[in-house]
């Protein structure tokens, strides 16, 4: 959390507050207590949403703010609770969008060991856009001293990490190299590790994930999603609330230009 997305978060909180469903917390990163004192500020003494607020102040690396934060704001989590199973490195513009029980929906996550990957076409992840996926992708299983996979990890479903397995995935990030080429996809990252590591099997797709609206995900059989860009009630979350949904071509396959050959 910084200062320009403020309201993103108080919007955060307030459906964490208002979800019935306990127990769950929002866990906001700051870079300061300034920024922490700042934001609760903006609380007006509404009490009622403090009990779900457990916020952390973190030391940065400025070579890659945002990925840096969220591992900081991961191992916090973990570390400070032991009842806590699982966390989602969410961004600000996020939101609860389902009154349905989270514990199904997340426990499926982890119980369908699958991860689902964008591939644009059978072989030009290399090459769609001058290969910017393919490194992006290269980059962040190198960083966990892994094989890349064949695929798009980044966006295609909730960020959840896991408990007991986070601090070994954790261990295994070689911090001088990771921020070469920022940003750090540190969920592509982690999919990678549970790929290689916990032998999670691979589901390609056409489907550019990242636009993806209930329906588009829906023909994907086999997997069952976490989040979605359109309100879902039977997904958890909802995000990139801040961005305007693409054309329908855009939404359905990703960048057009990766789909040549």
């Amino acid at each position: 959390m910084h200062e320009p997305k403020f309201a993103s978060g108080l919007n955060f909180l307030r459906s964490v507050s208002d979800y019935p469903h306990r127990p769950m917390w929002f866990a906001p990163v700051f870079e300061s207590l300034v920024q922490q004192r700042s934001f609760e500020s903006l609380l007006n003494g509404t009490d009622a949403m403090l009990p779900w607020l457990l916020p952390i102040v973190a030391t940065v690396d400025v070579r890659d703010i945002a990925a840096s934060k969220k591992l900081i704001g991961l191992m916090h989590v973990f570390t400070m609770r032991g009842d806590v199973t699982h966390a989602i490195a969410l961004d600000a513009e996020s939101r609860i969008q389902t009154r349905q029980h989270y514990a199904p929906m997340v426990n499926a996550w982890s119980a369908q060991r699958k991860i689902v990957l964008w591939r644009p076409t059978a072989f030009n992840l290399e090459t769609c856009h001058d290969g910017v996926y393919f490194m992006k992708q290269l980059d962040a299983c190198t960083s966990v001293g892994l094989p890349t996979i064949p695929g798009y990890a980044w966006w295609a479903d909730a960020p959840i990490f896991e408990r007991k397995d986070f601090f070994d995935f954790l261990r295994r990030i070689r911090w001088p190299i990771t921020f070469v080429r920022p940003p750090f996809l540190e969920h592509a990252a982690y999919m990678c590790y549970k790929h290689h590591v916990h032998g999670w099997d691979l589901l390609n797709s056409t489907l550019w994930f990242e636009n993806s609206q209930c329906h588009n995900q829906d023909q994907l059989k086999g997997y069952a999603f976490v989040w979605s860009r359109d309100t879902c009630r039977d997904r958890l979350l909802q995000f990139h609330l801040d961005r305007r949904l693409p054309r329908s071509k855009y939404l359905r396959f990703g960048p057009l230009a990766c789909q040549k050959g």
